[in-house]
């Protein structure tokens, strides 16, 4: 059975590769972390002062959802780190977004992995100020059965020009980058030992491991070793 599964994806991954994909790159990972470990790092004065450009802020979006996470923030991505007591998730629960950087990748990447999988798009919006602004579109995969076991959840995004504009972002060639993005915290992250993360690692059970192992070799990733991948800007999973 592994091995036609293993047939089946080189099969589906050179058929992919036969056409262009946009990079996908690493934007952002949230962890779900018990009430007192979060407090202790809100509370760390290494943590806020030396290690990350750091904050804790709420966010309120689409149809009334709001969260408040606690952030690192890097050049072009960062870690959001939530309280299980505020969120309702089990403490270990994890996510990664990817993102595109320039407007229509999303629906090019869409077309090439549609081929494989069941996926879908959809508009996520910011409430701010009493407006509501399009933020970005999202890319998931629909596969109940991952999704009803797995703790490790997974998207792709793309920011939308209205959102920039709205924030004033100057941009160009509608390049929609993870670092104009975060730009905002330049000040914040200078004197800061970490500027950039680089990689991440996670535990994961075997067939979570097969199926995002699967998916982020569809979206152009090189296989280093069983267990990691490296993007195509050398982030490491």
């Amino acid at each position: 059975m592994k091995k036609m599964f293993l047939f089946i994806s080189l099969v589906s991954l050179q058929m992919l590769h036969a056409q262009k994909l946009p990079f996908v790159n690493f934007n952002h990972l949230y962890l779900v972390i018990d009430s007192a470990d979060l407090a202790a790092l809100q509370n760390s004065g290494f943590i806020k002062n030396k290690f990350a450009a750091f904050e804790t802020r709420t966010t309120k979006a689409d149809n009334g959802e709001q969260w408040t996470g606690t952030y690192l923030q890097g050049l072009d991505n960062y870690i959001e780190l939530f309280d299980s007591a505020g969120v309702g998730y089990p403490t270990g629960n994890a996510g990664i977004a990817f993102s595109v950087d320039k407007v229509g990748e999303i629906n090019q990447l869409d077309a090439a992995l549609s081929k494989k999988y069941s996926t879908e798009i959809s508009l996520r919006e910011k409430h701010s100020e009493d407006k509501t602004i399009p933020w970005f579109n999202t890319l998931f995969i629909n596969d109940s059965a991952f999704d009803s076991y797995s703790h490790i959840f997974f998207w792709v995004m793309e920011y939308k020009p209205e959102y920039f504009d709205y924030n004033h972002w100057k941009y160009e060639n509608n390049e929609l980058t993870r670092k104009i993005y975060l730009s905002k915290y330049e000040e914040q992250r200078n004197g800061k030992i970490v500027k950039r993360f680089t990689g991440v690692t996670f535990r994961a059970t075997d067939d979570e491991r097969e199926f995002i192992l699967d998916f982020l070799l569809n979206c152009g990733y090189k296989q280093m070793d069983k267990n990691s991948v490296i993007s195509p800007e050398y982030f490491k999973i």
